[in-house]
């Protein structure tokens, strides 16, 4: 019985590792801004109807750069890129 119970308390800690362990504390989880951030803006050859619109940090307040899309799929950068951006659409190609 000893030996099931070692057993039992083995593979429920190698589980909590394989799979994560418990949640993490309050606090301590990646805030949503950072996950949203690490997808790339939309590309011109994927959609040129997007103007993207970059921004200096997470608050996204101060402007730094914008990118907008012919129709052919070339991009067209002002200013400079970075991680930090929101796009919109703006139909201007059938």
């Amino acid at each position: 019985m000893n030996r099931l119970l070692k057993g039992v308390s083995l593979t429920g800690a190698l589980l909590m590792a394989a799979c994560g362990g418990v949640e993490s504390a309050p606090g301590q989880e990646p805030a949503l801004e950072e996950v949203e951030q690490a997808i790339a803006p939309p590309s011109c050859g994927v959609n040129p109807n997007r103007s993207v619109t970059f921004y200096s940090t997470s608050a996204k307040t101060v402007e730094v750069g914008w990118r907008s899309c012919s129709c052919d799929g070339t991009a067209y950068l002002e200013g400079s890129s970075s991680p930090y951006w929101t796009s919109i659409v703006v139909q201007h190609c059938s």
